[in-house]
């Protein structure tokens, strides 16, 4: 099929799928998801250098970050910016 100077077949190839047919599209089968999983908690993660942050700053962790205006405590640092952002229209 060509339609304005598109070749639609070379754009479902570009796609990742499969034109068979002139004029047809093949979607790709879908793989299922990789999950990481920590041992010590059970939660799950997508990506596995989200799962090491879990594992080195959040699981089991004290938060390490204290607002200097407040109480406030976070395990992250840029959690503590944005409730100083938000809380005390102070900035880091």
């Amino acid at each position: 099929m060509f339609h304005y100077g598109i070749d639609y077949n070379i754009m479902f190839l570009f796609a990742g799928g499969v034109a068979s047919i002139p004029g047809t599209y093949t979607y790709p089968m879908v793989q299922p998801m990789t999950m990481f999983g920590c041992q010590t908690c059970g939660k799950q993660y997508r990506q596995q250098c989200s799962l090491w942050r879990h594992k080195h700053y959040e699981c089991g962790k004290v938060a390490n970050f204290q607002c200097p205006a407040c109480s406030y405590r976070a395990k992250h640092k840029f959690n503590m910016l944005k409730h100083m952002r938000a809380v005390h229209n102070l900035t880091g």
